[in-house]
């Protein structure tokens, strides 16, 4: 629903550029997201191509930069920034 959102802690030895990927079912056809990095939007609507139902996944990448240190990547749901539709993710990779 509008306003949720999922947080991945992590912690970087030095700072630098990361690709990351979500693992997803979109059973209810496609569906977006925003992601940001300590409260930074990086992708305000990022698309999750629709799965055929939701035992079926698939993945999608962004690029992110991450601070030495603790960081927080955000994925989230917020109509004002034109995301829609149900989603479940399983994982992110790529740190």
């Amino acid at each position: 629903t509008n306003g949720t959102s999922i947080d991945f802690y992590v912690n970087q030895n030095t700072a630098g550029t990361k690709t990351i990927t979500f693992r997803y079912a979109a059973g209810a056809g496609n569906a977006s997201r925003y992601v940001n990095v300590n409260v930074v939007d990086v992708a305000t609507n990022l698309s999750f191509s629709g799965t055929s139902n939701w035992s079926t996944w698939n993945t999608v990448s962004v690029t992110v930069s991450l601070a030495a240190g603790s960081n927080t990547i955000r994925l989230g749901l917020a109509s004002s920034k034109g995301n829609t539709n149900y989603l479940n993710v399983d994982r992110l990779t790529g740190l």
